[in-house]
């Protein structure tokens, strides 16, 4: 008789911590109305876990387990085990299971016989659970197993959960709707899975960037996120993990190899080990690159065996590997030893196809660069119609120094990357060496006449667009309207492309009507082009227009459009989906949904801060200051708006400039700091007497303007404040900008209040709130905190519309609840903000007021060098400063003055 161990027979004992997954739950039960479900999935996707969790909550219903191992691996072992484990879910004792377990002679026939028996005779329903379903391959077993699920009574439902494909017909059941299957892509923890499963069993809370990285690599699969997690708390170097993580080595590798491939068959291994070089691929591919003339069937293989292989395609002809395994299989020293005669073999087999945006990669992965060289000259605009900048930066970036400087053709797919990467000089410098060669080689007659017409126009529209990434719209208005008539008519993406700069150039100048025409025609042109990455700019655009212009919900749409199109047309995560991301992300917080706008912002913000223009830059940044302000984290947000200034200054950014001062002043007032506001102006050289500079963006003038008006209002000349003010609202109504309309009015109230004057302090909270009501605007209103909260009390029974017009007054109610608490209490304060300064930053901010060296800091503090370093860092994040000049100017101002005998000198 053989002897069954009963741990087999008992569900896993599940921990307390365990994470309910109310979605994959929810799918159990929907399949308990089917006579069988499979669990197919990889090692490590919880599939057991899940199915017990499921058990442990069925009330009604009996709940048979079996996990199977070698032991069970026989026709009479499997089915004592199975009747053994029947036995165990009935509610009471069947004799006649139990004297055949007994028996000397045990017939198949007899024992399904008394199986069906059992389950009947028990009067409920039994849910019968085959763990590990792929260890079971005796032919007797896996023939009693088919005649147990062709005979099943109603009452019972049969879990099958393995690896691979069970070796069972079931394709009759499935035709009949009796078989749901359980994917693993059901079993794939979410993004929100990953983060609550890392801190209910780990105690690990992730900041929204490192989940999306850890996220990401791990594709959900719990093993990995379950080692990763344990590696970091034993690490503790969070960041360093996440930038080394790989299925290569640690943990992962072990389990991977112990786990799957130490029971692969040689020819199997030899497979993998050789297609692991490919980042896609079919069966033709991977025969021409392995040499594997059996790919087809070798790719079935291993699909059955569920060996991490993920399809691309619905029709299951395109694939790739898990990343953490495509990282263990091009570890192995077999696969280094191939990959170069491997990538060569892919980069010919895709260039033959026409697909050289692919074979690039392994052109250069061989070493080859010449080869990739002349492969990106073929494909380069082919990537930037698709928006593959970040691809198209790094194919540049590993070519050979120099390659560049006698192909026109790669430099200007250099000054693409350049446009895009918020670097226009080097942009125009890459655009005047492409002229300068475009013309020798026109004298040369080196290149045929309409490819060289071809570079030529797009060496002037680049040209045009690096003028307007580097805010020089006006000049770059011009130059686009002078050369749109000229263009090649067949040249669609580059028509396309100088009508979206020119729409982008009649933005931040004010010209709202002007920037729609011209960003619809390019979108016209760039449909005609087939480019979905111009359509995606044009419909970006199109939403900054209406944006500024106070149509959000208009905004949103054409937001939203840009990032689906992009998202269908080139898979999620695209340079052109995070475009338009960040500007939801705007939005999502102007409405006041901080999850939203994080979310948006945690998924996109890496790309957008390496690339984009200055809008993008402008965006990400203020929307991640915003948030942490929102959250109660100024100190974090003024950092922000501090790195902001100088990232702006440096690379002669007005508006980011501008628009990080106007919310760098504005949080430094909230916290009762108008001397440090008023300093942090003067570094950046706004004052009363600041001007507008000819050709330069108006509203970065205007930014610098609120900023000094909210100075003005704290120091108590809010006359003046109100007469800035009011100027720059009536540009706003000239121009149709509503948005920005809505901020200075609230502003604008708050001056006209102080400085007496009630009738315009009415006018301006009215034209705010109302306005702001109508663009479903909330956040504008919200972050001028008490000060408006006093306006709008004081206002409320004076404005009879407020109160008359139902959803107006209910907004208005609910705006100033929000508004209320932040409020101070009446009569003077009695605590102090706490200091700027620690203590030590206080004695280092005096030495440097005191014209000390960073040496000189060093002797008189008894500290080292790096610290001095490190506190002067410190300060001037702090005060908002890049410079030494520019820290003593703010401390002049806040009343600072240098101890003259500070502790330690």
């Amino acid at each position: 008789m053989a002897t069954v161990i009963d741990t087999k027979i008992h569900p896993p004992l599940l921990r307390s911590t365990l994470l309910r997954r109310e979605a994959a739950l929810a799918l159990m039960d929907q399949a308990l109305a089917h006579p069988l479900t499979v669990l197919r999935a990889p090692a490590g996707f919880g599939k057991t876990t899940l199915v017990a969790q499921w058990g442990a909550g069925l009330e009604e219903t009996g709940f048979a387990w079996l996990s199977l191992d070698p032991m069970a691996d026989s026709g009479r072992s499997f089915i004592l085990h199975l009747i053994r484990a029947v036995g165990r879910a009935l509610p009471a004792p069947d004799m006649a299971l139990q004297n055949l377990i007994t028996s000397e002679s045990l017939s198949a026939t007899g024992a399904l016989a008394a199986l069906v028996a059992a389950v009947l005779a028990a009067g409920r329903p039994l849910v019968l659970v085959l763990d590990d379903l792929h260890r079971l391959t005796s032919a007797e077993a896996l023939a009693f197993l088919q005649s147990l699920i062709d005979h099943a009574p109603s009452r019972l439902h049969i879990v099958l959960i393995s690896r691979s494909d069970p070796p069972l017909h079931l394709a009759h059941l499935r035709a009949r709707g009796q078989l749901v299957r359980i994917p693993d892509s059901a079993l794939r923890f979410s993004r929100a899975e990953t983060a609550d499963f890392l801190h209910e069993s780990l105690g690990l809370t992730m900041e929204p960037a490192e989940l999306t990285t850890l996220h990401t690599r791990t594709e959900g699969w719990i093993a990995a996120l379950q080692l990763a997690g344990l590696a970091m708390n034993e690490e503790g170097d969070r960041p360093g993990f996440l930038a080394r993580f790989s299925g290569a080595d640690g943990d992962i590798a072990a389990f991977l190899g112990q786990e799957v491939l130490s029971r692969l068959p040689g020819d199997m291994m030899d497979f993998l080990s050789r297609s692991a070089v490919l980042e896609w691929f079919d069966a033709d591919l991977a025969a021409q690159v392995t040499g594997h003339q059996d790919a087809a069937a070798m790719i079935r293989r291993i699909d059955q065996a569920n060996l991490f292989l993920v399809a691309l395609t619905p029709s299951r002809t395109t694939f790739r590997y898990h990343h953490l395994f495509a990282d263990l299989l091009r570890s192995l020293p077999r696969t280094a030893e191939l990959a170069p005669a491997l990538n060569r073999a892919a980069a010919d087999c895709l260039s033959a196809r026409g697909l050289e945006i692919d074979a690039v990669h392994y052109a250069l992965a061989a070493g080859d660069t010449l080869r990739a060289a002349e492969l990106v000259e073929t494909c380069c605009m082919a990537a930037v119609k698709l928006g593959q900048i970040t691809r198209l930066r790094a194919w540049l970036e590993r070519l050979p120094p120099g390659v560049n400087d006698s192909r026109p053709r790669l430099l200007l797919a250099q000054a693409w990357v350049y446009f895009h990467s918020s670097a226009p000089r080097r942009a125009l410098t890459c655009v005047r060496a492409a002229r300068d060669l475009l013309r020798q080689t026109q004298s040369d007659a080196a290149l045929p006449r309409e490819t060289h017409a071809a570079l030529w126009a797009e060496m002037q529209v680049l040209g045009v667009g690096a003028l307007s990434a580097g805010e020089r719209s006006a000049r770059a208005r011009r130059m686009a309207l002078t050369l749109l008539p000229g263009l090649p008519h067949q040249e669609h993406f580059l028509r396309g492309t100088l009508n979206n700069v020119l729409g982008f150039c009649e933005y931040p100048l004010g010209s709202l009507g002007p920037a729609r025409l011209a960003c619809s025609r390019g979108r016209a042109a760039h449909e005609q082009a087939g480019s979905v990455f111009g359509m995606a700019y044009s419909e970006l655009i199109l939403g900054l227009i209406e944006k500024s212009a106070g149509n959000l919900q208009i905004a949103r749409q054409h937001f939203a459009s840009g990032a689906d199109m992009a998202r269908e047309a080139l898979g999620a995560g695209s340079y052109a989906e995070a475009m338009a991301a960040v500007f939801q992300a705007e939005l999502a917080y102007e409405s006041d949904d901080l999850d939203a706008a994080a979310r948006h912002l945690a998924d996109h913000r890496g790309e957008m801060e390496a690339f984009g223009l200055v809008v993008h830059e402008m965006t990400v940044r203020l929307s991640a200051a915003r948030l942490s302000a929102a959250r109660g984290e100024t100190a974090a947000a003024i950092a922000i708006l501090s790195e902001a200034e100088v990232s702006g200054a440096r690379n002669h950014y007005r508006r980011l400039v501008a628009s990080a001062l106007n919310d760098h002043v504005r949080l430094l007032l909230a916290g009762g700091n108008a001397a440090l506001a008023r300093g942090v102006l003067m570094a950046r050289g706004v004052s009363e007497d600041s001007s507008e500079s000819p050709g330069a963006p108006s509203t970065a003038h205007e930014m610098e303007q609120i900023a000094l008006s909210r100075v003005l209002i704290a120091e108590g000349t809010a006359a003046a404040a109100h007469e800035r003010l009011t100027r720059i609202v009536g540009r706003l109504r000239y121009s149709g900008r509503l948005r920005r309309l809505v901020q200075v009015q609230a502003v604008n109230a708050i001056a006209a209040l102080n400085a007496g004057e009630r009738m315009a302090a009415l006018n301006a909270i009215s034209e705010a709130v109302e306005t702001a009501f109508r663009q479903g605007a909330l956040r504008s209103l919200l972050d001028e905190g008490a000060a408006l909260a006093r306006v709008i009390d004081w206002a409320r029974p004076r404005i009879p519309s407020w109160s008359r017009d139902v959803a107006l007054s209910a907004f208005v109610t609910g705006l100033h609840s929000r508004l209320a608490p932040s409020a101070p209490a009446a009569g003077p304060q009695t605590q102090a903000p706490p200091p700027l300064l620690s203590p030590k930053e206080a004695e280092v901010a005096a030495a440097l007021q005191a014209g000390a060296s960073n040496r000189e800091i060093s002797e008189q503090l008894a500290i080292s060098m790096d610290t001095v370093k490190w506190h002067l860092k410190n300060i001037f994040s702090k005060l908002g400063v890049s410079s030494r000049i520019q820290a003593v100017l703010a401390l002049s101002a806040r009343g600072d003055r240098p101890d003259p005998h500070p502790k330690g000198w």
